[in-house]
């Protein structure tokens, strides 16, 4: 499943607005793709679904999955591959333990950034001049 620039500013803007598509339930069906395809990698570890719109990233699918840390972020990775999501993001958490290292969470972590092509976004503005001043 991928999904269009295109595609994706219309779901961010029908969850946004709260409308429905003129095509019928254009989010539920998303939403259900999404959550079907994570069932099967999660091999029906799925708790929950969620959709929403974040005026920073936009279009956002969050899956729950009845995992722990190192499996969660193994489906996740998986999920990406499997959905190529193009102008929405995937985030997942969990509902188990946290059984990684500091280190293993922080590559797992890049490894889902550098994949989605997601990063944090930093709310200031950086200023060379200000840094060096202090």
């Amino acid at each position: 499943m991928c999904l269009s620039g295109d595609t994706a500013q219309q779901a961010a803007l029908a969850v946004k607005h709260r409308k429905r598509h003129s095509s019928g339930d254009f989010m539920g069906g998303l939403v259900e793709q999404i959550r079907s395809i994570a069932e099967e990698i999660s091999q029906n570890n799925v708790r929950d679904i969620r959709l929403d719109y974040d005026e920073d990233y936009g279009f956002v699918v969050e899956v729950v999955l009845n995992q722990n840390d190192k499996s969660a972020f193994e489906t996740w990775l998986r999920l990406i591959e499997e959905v190529r999501p193009k102008g929405i993001v995937l985030s997942v958490d969990w509902t188990g333990e946290n059984i990684l290292s500091e280190e293993a969470f922080v590559q797992y972590a890049v490894e889902v950034m550098l994949r989605s092509g997601v990063g944090p976004i930093r709310k200031d503005k950086f200023s060379a001049v200000r840094e060096i001043r202090r």
